[in-house]
């Protein structure tokens, strides 16, 4: 059944929900995650495979990974040496959240355990 909803009925299933927010937060919807399927979508999705995830992209923001790697070890390892429990959700979380902030908007997050 699913198998004939995809095949068959793809389009119908693939337009997303319109909300305020994500009008307000997303110029009107017109970003990939929550444009309609349409021309534009089809577009948009190709030039974000094409430029933003494309293998040189991608390989040009390794040494970042690289690091936030490094600094995660760190946090673990001095968390270790206190003999501290280590939420690892939010120490991943956290790991993530900053990788995307630098690949895309080449700024690093505040980690929630530098914080607190």
């Amino acid at each position: 059944m699913v198998k004939e909803i995809v095949k068959n009925h793809d389009v119908a299933f693939s337009d997303r929900p319109s909300t305020t927010a994500a009008n307000i937060l997303f110029y009107g919807c017109t970003d990939v995650a929550f444009a309609l399927y349409d021309e534009y979508w089809r577009q948009a999705r190709k030039v974000r495979v094409t430029e933003l995830l494309s293998l040189r992209r991608v390989n040009t923001f390794q040494f970042l990974r690289d690091d936030e790697v490094e600094v995660t070890i760190d946090k673990l390892r001095r968390a270790s040496f206190k003999g501290e429990a280590v939420n690892l959700t939010e120490l991943l979380m956290v790991a993530s959240n900053n990788l995307v902030s630098n690949d895309f908007l080449c700024w690093r997050h505040v980690s929630l355990l530098e914080v607190g």
